[in-house]
């Protein structure tokens, strides 16, 4: 029997036919999908790196000790037990201090003599230097800075049968509360340094 073209070749189904290996195709869009990324990343590196910058923060402290204000007062006296022939009156505090000092005699038959109103006493203080005030005090008159000192004898005081006891007050000259000084609130004083006057009214 006769067989046309058709017939003499085997018929091939599709699934066996032999498969040709396409050449691979050229993604135009991926090279801008990765110059893309590139640029993001770069951009978040830039950020990241400028909030870091912006962030960084530094601290420092200095410590300052302040050292409270006092003003200890300290007699220094030569007494041989019948004469006192130096007494000097030491600030020994780290502000400038008024100065004031009261002289006491304690009898031996057991009464106490005020002697900043005896004119013996009176005679061997420095009166340039000290002013008796009615208190029966004798003020300073003027300032006396820290660790300085002010005699207060020009001549020796001299007692029998008794013991002379020297008490000295000091308070400091810079500062005020609710109006007042601390010359003031203390001791009733209003000093004022330029002229050394107390309450308006010269010393003398």
């Amino acid at each position: 029997m006769y067989k046309g073209k058709h017939s003499a070749q085997a018929s091939v189904k599709p699934e066996n036919r032999p498969v040709r290996s396409a050449a691979p195709r050229r993604r135009v869009g991926s090279a801008r999908k990765n110059m893309g990324l590139i640029v993001a990343l770069a951009l978040i590196l830039s950020i990241a790196v400028g909030g870091t910058v912006a962030w960084l923060t530094s601290n420092v402290a200095i410590k300052n000790t302040m050292v409270p204000g006092n003003v200890p007062v300290q007699i220094v006296e030569q007494d041989n037990g019948s004469v006192k022939s130096q007494i000097t009156v030491y600030n020994r505090g780290n502000v400038q201090a008024y100065m004031r000092v009261a002289i006491v005699c304690n009898n031996f038959d057991g009464t106490n003599v005020l002697l900043g109103n005896s004119s013996t006493t009176h005679a061997s203080i420095d009166t340039t230097k000290w002013q008796l005030m009615s208190d029966g005090f004798y003020y300073y008159k003027g300032v006396v800075e820290p660790e300085d000192g002010v005699k207060l004898l020009q001549t020796p005081i001299t007692y029998e049968n008794a013991e002379v006891v020297v008490m000295a007050q000091t308070v400091q000259v810079l500062g005020k509360f609710d109006g007042k000084t601390a010359s003031q609130e203390l001791w009733g004083r209003l000093y004022n340094n330029g002229d050394y006057t107390v309450n308006g009214k010269n010393w003398a």
